[in-house]
């Protein structure tokens, strides 16, 4: 799709596709499918090659920055970090359970592993483990790395997101959602932090933690969030969420946290409480 929701390209498998990278530069595009198969397309959506991975079903994949490097996990414990320059992977047996999201960090040098077994773990790009992140109370989904790679988001079926710091000590903990948090992303500018649940939200949260705005789904619909994501200038997010009838749906906000809605500078006006206004929640254009 492009900025307006116009469709360009449509790649059909004979497997479900389970997740989509791109390359930095836009290059090229890599598609897992729910077999043991990553398939690589131009940016314009021509076929290159299929790699063939060693996991029976493709969950998660990433592609480091200087795309070289490619990630993947499977439905076991295992990771593979490939070459992609020599279509070649080095398996590294990561958690005691099931791995559900793999992440590159923004400079390609350091990626997270997420598991079922309630840890998160960082790795260096030779494959070497940095460190592990324990805090959650079951099963993680998700993490992201902060662009400046200060910081890492982890989210989990406990109902929480915890922030760490570059040594993966927690910093942060964020327990609004009443569901399982499915994803959790910096913005560029590593200001803010969306995150999504299954209570039917996406929130908005100041780097420091602090609500800002919650965006609504339909109860009635049993709308499930699933992933939240920043456009690179701040000025809009991504929702990507489920109804009860299990449809797709692509939610585009236009937002901007930073800006100036109205200056209240008057002495007669300081002690009252007012009602924010809701301008910058305006769903402009969904994608079904």
């Amino acid at each position: 799709f492009d900025a307006e929701g116009i469709s360009h390209k449509t790649f059909k498998s004979k497997f479900p596709i389970t997740d989509i990278a791109f390359m930095a530069d836009g290059a090229s595009l890599f598609v897992a499918h729910e077999n043991n198969i990553v398939s690589q397309y131009t940016g314009a959506g021509e076929f290159i090659r299929d790699i063939e991975t060693e996991h029976a079903s493709v969950s998660s994949i990433d592609i480091s920055s200087n795309g070289r490097y490619m990630i993947s996990s499977g439905t076991d414990e295992v990771v593979a970090l490939w070459n992609l320059n020599k279509v070649k992977n080095e398996p590294i047996v990561a958690h005691k359970e099931a791995v559900t999201h793999v992440k590159f960090s923004a400079d390609g040098e350091r990626f997270v592993t997420v598991s079922e077994d309630s840890t998160a773990k960082v790795w260096d790009n030779d494959g070497d483990h940095l460190f592990t992140l324990s805090g959650h109370k079951g099963p993680v989904l998700w993490a992201d790395f902060s662009t400046d790679g200060k910081k890492i988001v982890t989210t989990g079926l406990d109902n929480t997101a915890l922030v760490w710091n570059a040594d993966g000590e927690l910093i942060r903990t964020i327990d609004r959602h009443n569901e399982a948090v499915t994803s959790a992303s910096f913005s560029y500018d590593n200001r803010y932090i969306i995150t999504t649940a299954h209570d039917y939200k996406s929130c908005l949260w100041s780097a420091k933690g602090e609500l800002i705005y919650t965006f609504e789904g339909s109860k009635d619909l049993h709308e499930q969030h699933d992933l939240g994501l920043f456009s690179p200038d701040g000025q809009h997010l991504l929702v990507i969420s489920r109804d009860i009838t299990n449809a797709g749906i692509v939610s585009i906000f236009n937002i901007s946290p930073d800006r100036m809605i109205r200056n209240i500078n008057n002495q007669d006006l300081l002690g009252k409480v007012w009602q924010m206004d809701e301008p910058t929640k305006q769903r402009y254009n969904v994608l079904e």
